[in-house]
């Protein structure tokens, strides 16, 4: 993705990429915001990049199954910097992935005719008083 030169000013290059938690590239949106105000909003496809006047800024990267992440910087000159945003998967996108990656484990099932005791309760004592006899 290329920057739009800056016309007569001092220019800034941000670079960012969005990587997951292995290092593969991310394809999402990023709004470049200075204040309040949004600059730009783009699509990407693992890396974008923006040209940038001085000032301040916050950018906010979005991937679809990640928590958002956002960024904050000043920009005092020209020059540049690339910023690596490592994407964390959102809790139900975690559940999902954990299960697919961990084989599910149920307790008290039998396999195969035989089972594992995992609690016993301990069986009722005759010369329990507070047991009632159970009427016919």
């Amino acid at each position: 993705m290329s920057a739009q030169p800056l016309r007569g000013r001092q220019s800034f290059l941000f670079r960012g990429v969005a990587l997951d938690d292995q290092a593969h590239p991310l394809s999402g949106m990023v709004r470049v915001f200075s204040g309040e105000q949004a600059k730009f909003t783009r699509r990407f496809e693992g890396t974008f990049a923006f040209e940038l006047a001085p000032g301040n800024y916050r950018t906010e990267v979005a991937v679809e199954g990640f928590v958002s992440q956002q960024y904050k910087f000043l920009v005092r000159g020209g020059g540049g910097t690339t910023h690596n945003f490592v994407m964390r998967l959102s809790g139900r996108s975690q559940q999902a992935a954990d299960a697919a990656a961990e084989p599910a484990t149920e307790t008290g099932v039998v396999t195969e005719g035989e089972a594992e005791v995992l609690e016993e309760e301990p069986a009722p004592s005759a010369a329990d008083p507070s047991k009632k006899p159970e009427e016919p």
